[in-house]
């Protein structure tokens, strides 16, 4: 609806994103699953410090989140130019 892309029905990389960004989403949501929530000057820790794991976690679902941005809107761009599109939100 939103970008027009066909979905596969096995191992589509749209859905695995999707669902990558969502698995990160409900970890994020968890109230208390970080010491972050608590003290918030921990964000500042270096990620070689002990116990400042969430850094690294945060770096990955940063790039989760970029993909499950760029990468439908991309696919999306590829098709209107070649004239192969199907008609959506983003093409209209």
């Amino acid at each position: 609806v939103i970008y027009g892309i066909k979905v596969l029905p096995i191992g589509c990389p749209y859905i695995i994103i999707a669902e990558q960004a969502m698995e990160a989403v409900s970890e994020l949501l968890n109230p208390g699953s970080f010491l972050m929530d608590s003290l918030p000057i921990l964000k500042y820790l270096p990620e070689w410090m002990p116990g400042a794991g969430f850094t690294t976690k945060a770096r990955t679902w940063r790039q989760v989140f970029t993909q499950a941005l760029v990468v439908p809107f991309n696919a999306c761009k590829k098709a209107l130019v070649g004239q192969s599109f199907i008609t959506s939100f983003t093409v209209n």
